[in-house]
């Protein structure tokens, strides 16, 4: 499972999340016409942790950007609170662990050309898996 995967099943299965959303979580772009509130995730980066003899220790770390979308500045604050909830210090155990998901930035922004309200949520994922 790659952790795209994982974490938009967590915001599907998260009840606050989910009431928002429903299933309108996409990667990378939303499509058009799609209904606000809507989730869009995308990796921005990947790379693995070596020891001191460079050689691979099994632990990725994956930044990933989470916006959350909406047409009012409340509805997308709420959702930034419920995204954040269902996230911040999360863990799966599994065959393909995630070892931790840390918070690590947040900015808010107006898309003057749609209208729509965007939070810009990055967390770091720490797992034993690579994709």
């Amino acid at each position: 499972m790659s952790i795209e995967t994982a974490i938009r099943g967590r915001l599907l299965a998260y009840p606050g999340a989910a009431a928002l959303v429903g299933t309108r979580i996409f990667p990378q772009l939303m499509p058009q016409g799609t209904t606000l509130p809507a989730i869009t995730y995308a990796v921005v980066s990947r790379t693995t942790e070596p020891t001191m003899g460079y050689s691979n220790t099994g632990m990725w770390s994956t930044l990933l950007q989470i916006d959350v979308w909406a047409d009012s500045y409340s509805g997308v604050k709420v959702l930034a609170d419920q995204v954040r909830a269902a996230l911040m210090d999360w863990y799966q155990e599994s065959t393909e662990p995630i070892w931790r998901v840390l918070h690590r930035n947040e900015e808010e922004s107006y898309e003057s050309d749609t209208l729509t309200f965007r939070v810009s949520l990055d967390f770091e994922v720490l797992s034993a898996v690579g994709s």
